[in-house]
């Protein structure tokens, strides 16, 4: 004979089964390149796994020109990897400017040869004419023989006001 025996359990309402866990990955654990800087321009690198902000700015990889003397590069882990070392760097830009060199240029004039050619230079006649833009009329010339008598009328008669008529 074969005898089962069924065991009924009830559970409290508090109970619950935890769930399975997710494995949390490990992190990539990389190191950032340092940037370098010279003479007002800072280059961030590419670097796997980092991420870049220059002045607080989050930037890509390259060449960046500034006008500040001074500079903060941050460098920031992307999501997956973790930073072991530096991760911010304080750049000054102008110590590495080098000073201008001058270096001394000798000029030797050389002699130039000119032979002048002669032009000969025929003028050649050309008829031209003025547009008749009007003459004298005997309005005008009215107008300015007035204008003459006038003033000597005017002058004629201040003379003799002043009593120096001559």
């Amino acid at each position: 004979m074969i005898a089962a025996l069924v065991l009924t359990v009830s559970l409290p309402a508090w109970y619950s089964p935890s769930p399975t866990p997710t494995p949390t990955p490990t992190p990539i654990v990389v190191t950032a390149a340092a940037p370098t800087a010279g003479c007002h321009l800072v280059t961030l690198p590419d670097s796997p796994g980092v991420t870049y902000a220059l002045d607080l700015i989050p930037s890509p990889s390259g060449i960046y020109q500034e006008s500040a003397d001074r500079t903060i590069v941050l460098a920031n882990a992307k999501p997956g990897y973790t930073i072991q070392g530096t991760q911010s760097w304080d750049l000054n830009l102008v110590d590495s400017c080098p000073a201008p060199t001058l270096t001394p240029v000798s000029v030797t004039p050389t002699p130039v040869s000119v032979t002048p050619t002669p032009v000969s230079v025929t003028p050649s006649p050309v008829a031209a004419s003025l547009p008749f833009t009007g003459g004298a009329t005997p309005e005008l010339l009215g107008l300015g023989g007035a204008l003459v008598l006038g003033g000597a009328g005017a002058l004629t008669i201040a003379r003799r006001r002043r009593g120096t008529h001559q």
